[in-house]
């Protein structure tokens, strides 16, 4: 993720849930709890790099100069490569939970059914928000909206309310 190579997380999911080296302590209480936490703050990262300010462009040149990669690894504009990801981690992540305790499974899906959630609801609001600045930016399209609001007939509106 850190890359922004969304297609490898699967192969990465499916490595490391498959592996048999824990599987022993899984059913930890303790252990459930520090998954669930770990879970938590990692997505909490990732959408704060992914999506600093919901208000601004997601341009992803900050998190890029940070880790100094290209933008290669993206199919697409950025907020669709999010998108995407967000749509498909919970798929990745059930693929590779087989072998898993059914509750740390439980809490795993619970929460990047979360995170996926936020990402689109995230982007969702990116997208209305640069859409309503460029509405706002052309003052044409502010003369006309103020035009058409000025038309409305807003005591009949309440009369009607009312009734």
């Amino acid at each position: 993720m850190t890359r922004l190579d969304f297609d490898s997380v699967e192969e990465i999911c499916l490595n490391y849930w498959s592996s048999k080296e824990f599987s022993s302590i899984y059913s930890l209480n303790s252990v459930e709890n520090f998954v669930m936490n770990c879970d938590y703050e990692l997505y909490e990262q990732v959408v704060k790099k992914l999506i600093p300010d919901i208000l601004s462009p997601i341009t992803g040149l900050d998190f890029f100069l940070e880790i100094k990669i290209k933008i290669k690894f993206l199919k697409g504009n950025i907020t669709q490569s999010i998108r995407t990801f967000g749509k498909n981690i919970g798929t990745y992540l059930n693929k590779s939970l087989n072998d898993v305790p059914e509750r740390i499974r439980e809490i795993k899906l619970r929460i990047v059914n979360g995170f996926s959630m936020q990402l689109r609801r995230y982007t969702s609001l990116n997208h209305l928000s640069q859409s309503a600045r460029s509405v706002l930016l052309n003052s044409t399209q502010v003369k006309q909206m103020f035009e058409d609001l000025n038309k409305v007939d807003f005591h009949n509106i309440q009369v009607r309310f009312y009734l």
